[in-house]
């Protein structure tokens, strides 16, 4: 059984083909490091049972059933990683950074509905807290989540 995280260089490359190469992204060549984070970004729009369309993510109900399972664990972890690694100041990519990106289309109702589905899962828990915690060291996704934070408390209140 190949291991849950990360994903094969196949699995890669062709979500790769599929998701962001008929958008018009993805011209010239990105570090691995960089596509596995959005790759695992969008495992985890799916495992919350979301879509993207326009310029923010939607819940598809009916469509997509939400999932929690151990490659969408590894992702959640890897994405942490990532951002904690990601140097405070902007490393003036040419596009959105990792944290940034998180900003750009509303990442918290993702990072809520997987706490919402998931809360009876201790892991589950503390990687979203530890998301928010390293999101957030960009500063305006401080305000996304607190934002957020008003539709999602019932949620909180369930924890």
């Amino acid at each position: 059984m190949a291991a849950a995280w990360p994903p094969s260089d196949e699995k890669l490359d062709a979500w790769f083909a599929k998701e962001v190469t008929p958008k018009g992204k993805g011209k010239g060549e990105y570090p691995h490091d960089e596509n596995l984070f959005y790759y695992a970004l969008d495992l985890c729009i799916n495992a919350a049972g979301y879509r993207e369309y326009g310029v923010r993510y939607h819940s598809d109900p009916g469509k997509l059933t939400p999932y929690m399972d151990e490659e969408v664990k590894g992702a959640l972890r890897y994405m942490i990683n990532e951002m904690e690694k990601q140097p405070m100041e902007s490393r003036s990519l040419g596009h959105h950074d990792r944290r940034e990106y998180l900003n750009y289309k509303q990442y918290c109702d993702v990072t809520g509905a997987l706490l919402g589905q998931n809360r009876e899962d201790p892991e589950v828990v503390e990687l979203i807290f530890l998301f928010v915690l390293a999101a957030g060291k960009h500063r305006p996704n401080v305000g996304m989540w607190t934002a957020a934070s008003s539709k999602q408390q019932v949620i909180w209140r369930r924890l």
